[in-house]
């Protein structure tokens, strides 16, 4: 594992805030070309999104966006286990 600091420039612009999804690949918020350019020379390879309206505005990276989603999965889960039970009954 290697240490990617992120430039003092980026960090407000959520450089900093990236989730890796396989070894080597991780998505990041796109405007943060040091950060980029940093990861890319790492060997990592780089999933972008423009985040204007959902991270910029909301204050939420990819590591937020992803954990929003598994805990609506989770809801999604326990809304489908209820109706069942509730049927069985």
């Amino acid at each position: 594992m290697t240490l990617i600091e992120v430039p003092d420039a980026e960090y407000d612009s959520m450089a900093c805030n990236v989730l890796a999804v396989a070894p080597g690949t991780c998505i990041m918020l796109a405007g943060n070309p040091r950060t980029k350019q940093l990861l890319e020379d790492a060997g990592v390879d780089i999933w972008e999104y423009r985040g204007d309206e959902i991270s910029r505005k909301g204050a939420g990276g990819p590591t937020c966006l992803a954990l929003r989603s598994i805990v609506g999965w989770f809801e999604k889960i326990f809304q489908v286990t209820s109706q069942l039970k509730s049927l069985q009954k």
